[in-house]
């Protein structure tokens, strides 16, 4: 299912989104759309960086807009990207598949299992259409391909509802 968003502020601290059906919303009734619920606070959002490579992380952290309010941390395997998650340091985490001790995968597997509200944006050099239809199915945002351009990366983040 396509994902698309509908914002309901904007800049503002997200609280969790919810897909929904939304009847006459100028859509086909197959299509998904996503709520993000934001709250009233003008926080910076906090963003996790999973990938083993240091060279993506900083190539990744080039990327993102300089416009957009948020606090960087990074991860270095899908242990550290979980730890970030539980400790609220990744309300959008941007995710490689291919990582030691836990891979995306094993990482996207247990935030489903845990019912996380986490945003996650996979951004990988894997572009299988089975990888791209299986991080969809375990409710990835968004798949992007390495290497990641800055013009791809903010259409995503205006498409997600985060710009």
């Amino acid at each position: 299912m396509h994902k698309k968003t509908i914002k309901t502020q904007h800049k503002r601290r997200i609280l969790g989104y919810f897909f929904a059906e939304i009847t006459n919303y100028f859509y086909s009734k197959t299509e998904g759309y996503v709520l993000i619920l934001y709250s009233e606070d003008c926080m910076p959002i906090p963003v996790t960086i999973a990938d083993d490579s240091a060279l993506s992380r900083k190539t990744i952290k080039r990327a993102l807009p300089e416009d957009w309010d948020i606090t960087i941390h990074e991860a270095k395997n899908g242990v550290e990207a979980l730890d970030a998650v539980h400790a609220g340091l990744a309300e959008v985490l941007f995710l490689d598949l291919q990582m030691p001790q836990k891979d995306g995968f094993e990482v996207l597997k247990e935030l489903q299992q845990e019912h996380q509200k986490t945003i996650v944006i996979v951004i990988s050099a894997d572009i299988q259409p089975a990888a791209q239809a299986l991080v969809s199915s375990m409710g990835a945002f968004r798949f992007l391909q390495k290497p990641l351009k800055a013009d791809q990366l903010r259409e995503t983040l205006l498409d997600v509802g985060l710009l």
